[in-house]
């Protein structure tokens, strides 16, 4: 569009081998087998240039051996160029033989760049059909051209009882030698 958003239309033929069964948002049942579906979305997105941006989708299609339909809602505010605010709802109405469940998806990002070469980024997800928390944060710091140090902390968490299920701490560090 002129203002700079756009709308997208997209279909997905996809093709899964599964070598053991494994639980859908804990609740339907994904036996081992060769699964083809077929997927279609239509989305509108707006400029990113703007302060405050978003996005709109709809999708449906195959899953596995039944059926999903899935909207999600973004949006995002972007103040300045040191810090972005993203957030998002998804929600997915899952289809399985014997299990018909829904599965809400909430989720937010936070971007800071303190200078050009430190920043910081968070992600925090909440799954409402397995009751669990993600968070997600990275350090990057840019030690010289193309070399960085990242420091990540990543964490899932149940809800309910607020037990660490994961946790890692990771420290990685790249540098470019040229010859």
């Amino acid at each position: 569009f002129l203002d700079g958003g756009r709308l997208t239309t997209e279909v997905t033929d996809r093709f899964e081998a599964i070598e053991e069964l494994f639980l859908v948002a804990g609740q339907g049942e994904v036996p081992e087998g060769r699964y083809e579906f077929r997927e279609g979305s239509l989305s509108y997105t707006s400029s990113a240039a703007r302060p405050i941006s978003g996005e709109i989708r709809l999708s449906g299609g195959g899953f596995y051996h039944g059926d999903r339909k899935s909207a999600t809602l973004g949006g995002n505010w972007r103040p300045s160029h040191h810090f972005a605010l993203n957030l998002r709802v998804q929600r997915n109405e899952i289809s399985l033989p014997g299990s018909d469940f829904t599965a809400d998806v909430f989720g937010t990002r936070l971007d800071f760049a303190a200078s050009t070469r430190l920043f910081l980024s968070a992600f925090l997800q909440y799954n409402s059909a397995t009751e669990e928390a993600v968070t997600n944060v990275r350090l990057n710091f840019l030690h010289s051209p193309l070399s960085d140090l990242f420091l990540v902390y990543s964490e899932r968490r149940d809800v309910n009882d607020d037990r660490v299920q994961e946790r890692n701490v990771t420290l990685k560090v790249t540098k470019l030698f040229s010859f």
